[in-house]
């Protein structure tokens, strides 16, 4: 009997889900400022790819948006993609 912990589980479980969603398609918001998101199935990484896009979407435009604005619009694409499957 193999013995595994609670963050080992979870990290499998990301990798099965993970895995099935690379074989449909995942997800992208296309921002204003022309550059792309994948939506990704783990808050914590998708939480880092919004950060991480604020700061491009500031070098590319020379502008601001808002972190809520932004989660706003990806959580209305992502609803969009789930009523279009």
């Amino acid at each position: 009997m193999i013995f595994i912990s609670r963050n080992q589980a979870n990290e499998i479980e990301l990798e099965k889900t993970v895995s099935k969603n690379h074989k449909r398609k995942m997800p992208i918001f296309n921002c204003s400022c022309g550059l792309e998101i994948l939506i990704i199935p783990n808050v914590h990484e998708m939480n880092k790819a919004i950060k991480n896009h604020l700061i491009e979407h500031r070098k590319s435009t020379g502008q601001g948006i808002a972190e809520e604005t932004l989660i706003q619009e990806i959580l209305n694409a992502v609803m969009k993609a789930i009523n279009e499957t």
